[in-house]
């Protein structure tokens, strides 16, 4: 799951490289330099050892690719010594990854969709590590920006990039059937049955509609309190069996300590932005995940950003991240990329899904966010302007909706770091105890509307019965008078004769 590679000698500092993979750690000393890798197999396929060594070079990488099978030996297979080459094979793949190809003359190496978070320092040629933290005996490190590909050229001992993939920013599509498709189309790529599913608002709402329609069960969990409504909440719950974690289940960590080392030695900082949350998924990692045999965290990252841009109808919610306030332009490609979501034609991790990659790494577990999906975003952005400010997340709720799926649009509010420090065990007892109640009654009011509207069409059934027995007895009753009378009046001897 995480890896090394450096020209010169093999690297320290792998304490946190280690955690971030915690199924084996190989190490391998090459002509082309030192290697080393630690490993997390997300896959039902069998695990292949690495470093591994190819027919022109060595490879080092970890993630997922959903469009190649047995990736690690396709991978090596396929990239050669020719540089154009392993270009366009990096550019034909699929998935959430980071890479590192070593041959005698370049070095090239990407993050993919900016899920793994790699670095690398250029000096005594090369050093690349998955952990910032490996690289701490240099003076300092550089994160390598998603959708960029690195090539290093050994013997000119220079650095360039090129741009991964493009998009295209015609908007002229008038609905989302192609936005769905790619939707479900990464949900499939990305399910697996170590997958646990966030469940919280919109996004990750989405997500459960979808894998509960495609799979039928969800590996579910939230944590409490959130801010969501506790209604809506209890519906998805009841219907995914979703496991209610309070957010400081701490067991025998200290999590506030634990946490505070590792945002220090993968981050250079001790700042936590969100604690509540940092506590919350350090919760999800430990105590749900291990004793089900769960590896991958699967959330709703990336919606806020490229699909409303942080705002509502022109209203920006952070200014510090949106740049239109959610009105998409006419002209979209005047403010594509706009900040926060991509760099370079790819989704950008902002600072929040930096911080949930640290610590999802240091508890060895993987993060994977599917509606960050070049697909999905490629699709979206060929959309009408009027069609993406119809309303807010408009594709996600017309999904939801598609699928006759709960959800609420209002937030209750988020939970701050004052917060999350005075909230006690006793307030999350009754949070789920609530949580629990609200799902039964709402269970037995669906069932009780299901008996009242069964009652109402027969009561409707009876009522339609007697009112065509009404009309068959009247139209009889009109034809027997109709019969009674007279058919002529004649006269006779100055009296009124009726003939029938």
């Amino acid at each position: 799951m995480s890896y090394y590679f450096s020209t010169s000698h093999h690297l320290e500092n792998t304490k946190y490289l280690k955690r971030f993979g915690p199924e084996d750690w190989q190490t391998l000393d090459h002509e082309f330099g030192k290697f080393g890798y630690a490993m997390l197999n997300t896959t039902n396929e069998p695990a292949v050892e690495q470093p591994y060594q190819g027919k022109h070079g060595v490879l080092v990488w970890d993630g997922r690719i959903y469009n190649v099978t047995n990736q690690t030996k396709w991978l090596a297979k396929n990239l050669d010594n020719n540089i154009e080459h392993c270009i366009e094979v990096i550019r034909s793949l699929n998935g959430d990854f980071t890479l590192t190809w070593v041959t005698d003359d370049f070095i090239i190496f990407c993050d993919g969709i900016d899920r793994q978070s790699l670095y690398y320092f250029i000096e005594e040629e090369i050093h690349i590590a998955s952990c910032r933290h490996a690289l701490k005996e240099f003076p300092t490190s550089y994160k390598a920006v998603n959708g960029f590909i690195y090539i290093y050229d050994k013997h000119k001992k220079t650095c360039e990039y090129v741009i991964n993939q493009q998009y295209n920013t015609d908007q002229t599509v008038n609905n989302w059937d192609t936005v769905h498709e790619m939707f479900e189309l990464s949900i499939k790529d990305r399910h697996s049955d170590k997958n646990l599913y966030t469940l919280g608002g919109i996004d990750s709402g989405a997500i459960h509609c979808a894998v509960h329609k495609l799979f039928g069960s969800v590996n579910s969990a939230t944590v409490i309190p959130n801010a969501e409504h506790a209604e809506t909440m209890a519906l998805r719950a009841e219907m995914h069996d979703t496991k209610f974690v309070p957010y400081d289940s701490c067991g025998p960590f200290d999590y506030r300590k634990i946490l505070q080392e590792a945002f220090n030695h993968t981050c250079g900082s001790t700042e936590q932005k969100n604690k509540f949350a940092n506590l919350g998924l350090s919760s999800l990692c430990t105590q749900v995940m291990p004793p089900a045999g769960l590896n991958v965290l699967v959330d709703g990252q990336g919606a806020d950003t490229i699909f409303s841009d942080n705002g509502v109808h022109g209203k920006k919610l952070f200014n510090e991240l949106s740049v239109f306030g959610g009105y998409f332009p006419k002209h979209l490609n005047l403010v594509w990329p706009w900040a926060g979501s991509v760099e370079n034609g790819q989704p950008l991790m902002d600072g929040i899904a930096d911080i949930r990659n640290v610590i999802c790494y240091y508890w060895g577990v993987r993060r994977i966010s599917p509606l960050q999906d070049p697909r999905i975003v490629q699709a979206f952005l060929n959309t009408t302007q009027n069609l993406k400010n119809k309303r807010y997340k408009g594709w996600l709720l017309d999904y939801m909706d598609n699928h006759k799926y709960p959800y609420r649009m209002e937030k209750l509010g988020m939970v701050d770091n004052k917060e999350a420090d005075e909230y006690d065990n006793r307030k999350q007892q009754k949070q789920v105890e609530k949580a629990k109640k609200v799902a039964w009654k709402e269970k037995k009011r669906l069932q009780h509307s299901v008996t009242v509207q069964r009652q109402l069409d027969i009561w409707k059934k009876e009522e339609e019965i007697a009112k065509k027995q009404r009309a068959e007895a009247l139209a009889k009753q009109l034809k027997e008078q109709q019969s009674k009378q007279p058919k002529k009046v004649v006269m006779r001897g100055g009296k009124r004769y009726f003939e029938y």
